[in-house]
């Protein structure tokens, strides 16, 4: 499992992965570059660079998030250092796939989506009244986070043992305070750059590494 998942609750969809990809046979393939579908919009601006630190019990890590075309292409690196065991990953979501890359190993893995989520990821945009009931969701009044002005959720999702307070702008969570399986993360943006032109190269896997995809 990976010691640290990346920002904006995709520690979650990290955990989630790894542990719906145990038992998933292996097909290895050639590096190819995914291909952008037509997803509803996500985020209500068309691309965005959010710095984040997060601290999980102490081990403190830093995570970039960069997307596009309205978070029809996003990818989130992570950076981190614990006790001299270094953390490079990337995590894109890109078309109807999601790609978990480990640049230390220079390893990846790819999984084809078939519409649903990435998951264990909260897409804020597609939150329904049936989904804020079963995943045990309200909101909470609004409150900011670097002046910008954001809805406040509260969730403690008994079944998958997530609890937490959402501070969301934009479908953006810019700040998070959970509790995962009786592990804490708490994760703050630090920066927002609005609006930027990210090259394509931005959402696409290192051409030297092989990606194992997973069924």
């Amino acid at each position: 499992m990976k010691i640290l998942a990346a920002i904006l609750i995709v520690c979650f969809s990290l955990q989630a992965e790894s542990y719906a990809l145990q038992s998933s046979k292996k097909k290895r393939t050639t590096t190819t570059t995914p291909k952008q579908d037509s997803k509803p919009k996500k985020y209500t601006i068309k691309s965005g660079i959010v710095t984040m630190q997060a601290d999980m019990t102490g081990m403190k890590s830093t995570s970039v998030l960069y997307f596009d075309d309205y978070g029809r292409k996003e990818m989130t690196e992570t950076f981190g250092d614990f006790g001299g065991v270094k953390l490079h990953e990337k995590v894109m979501i890109v078309g109807d796939y999601v790609y978990n890359l480990d640049l230390e190993k220079n390893t990846g893995t790819k999984k084809k989506l078939n519409g649903a989520p990435a998951p264990g990821t909260i897409d804020f945009s597609t939150i329904s009244e049936k989904m804020m009931i079963d995943m045990g969701i309200s909101k909470a009044g609004t409150d900011s986070v670097l002046e910008k002005e954001c809805q406040v959720w509260i969730m403690d999702f008994k079944k998958m043992k997530i609890s937490g307070k959402y501070w969301v702008w934009n479908n953006i969570p810019l700040k998070s305070i959970a509790d995962v399986e009786g592990i804490k993360v708490e994760i703050e943006a630090v920066r927002i750059d609005e609006n930027p032109k990210l090259p394509a190269s931005t959402f696409e896997p290192p051409a030297s590494m092989e990606i194992v995809e997973k069924q």
